[in-house]
């Protein structure tokens, strides 16, 4: 009984990973489905932060849910407890629609499945936590991270200090995530070729001197990536353009140039944390 219940978590769990990895919303037989990120922690409740391409991020940033009746799986299907939900790990949530509180902003989740974590033993666990890493003043800066999805890619952003503007509802982009310092990320996928995405900044500032990107997590699959920089009187910008299974993704920074140093570090780590995903699911 222990194995059968084993292999339809698995089974389940397999299920859930399918439908999700394209981002968003999903409807299943079990529920409705949507990853988010674990804030905050009291008992069974859990403060969660859903992914910025879900219809729960447009309706409430951060949620409230109650996972007491939940089972709770890793990404390998083993069945864990509570005790192996931890500050920061990116989950998936099933509820059921037709069973919310009234309160808004409150679910009761029916199932948890732990995205790209197995438990290997009964011992409390933490997700290991993304970073960035870049120079300031000289110096070496880490700095905690979250991840930011689309249709066939994701970059990591900062944790702190951070905002997410969604600017449609598709998954496809532009997301922009910016600062108080007026540095700004924008990432978005179009249905163009690489030439076509140079065009398509060589009409908006000229004839740019596009060079190679030479990133081995995106040229390891086989996609060509290329950058071009631009300087304006008050901003350094930089266009980056990678091929992903659908057209190509475009991904844009600004920063003033008087933090050009820090911060132009800072927004080329989180170019270069770009990740295309090689089949697009």
């Amino acid at each position: 009984m222990h194995a059968l219940k084993k292999r339809l978590g698995l089974l389940l769990s397999l299920v859930l990973i399918v439908l999700i990895s394209a981002c968003g919303t999903k409807h299943t037989d079990a529920g409705t489905v949507f990853l988010g990120r674990i804030e905050a922690m009291e008992g069974s409740l859990l403060t969660v932060t859903p992914e910025i391409t879900t219809k729960e991020y447009k309706k409430s940033k951060t949620l409230t849910v109650d996972n007491a009746a939940a089972d709770i799986f890793d990404s390998a299907g083993n069945k864990v407890g509570q005790s192996s939900l931890g500050l920061g790990m990116e989950i998936y949530i099933t509820y059921s629609e037709q069973n919310m509180e009234s309160t808004e902003g409150y679910i009761c989740a029916t199932h948890i499945q732990l995205k790209d974590l197995v438990i290997e033993s009964a011992a409390p666990t933490e997700s290991p936590r993304d970073v960035l890493t870049y120079s300031l003043n000289g110096e070496t800066e880490t700095i905690y991270a979250k991840k930011i999805l689309l249709k066939d890619c994701s970059i990591k952003v900062p944790m702190d200090g951070w905002e997410e503007s969604v600017l449609d509802d598709a998954g496809y982009g532009p997301v922009e995530i910016y600062n108080e310092n007026h540095a700004k990320v924008s990432i978005m996928q179009k249905n163009l070729s690489l030439d076509e995405a140079e065009n398509y900044y060589n009409e908006r500032y000229g004839n740019l001197e596009w060079k190679n990107w030479a990133r081995d997590i995106t040229l390891g699959y086989g996609y060509g990536a290329r950058y071009a920089e631009y300087v304006e009187e008050d901003q350094y910008l930089t266009f980056y353009i990678s091929e992903c299974a659908t057209g190509t993704i475009l991904l844009e920074s600004y920063c003033p140039n008087e933090t050009a140093d820090g911060t132009g570090s800072l927004l080329q780590s989180m170019a270069n944390s770009l990740y295309v995903n090689p089949e697009g699911k």
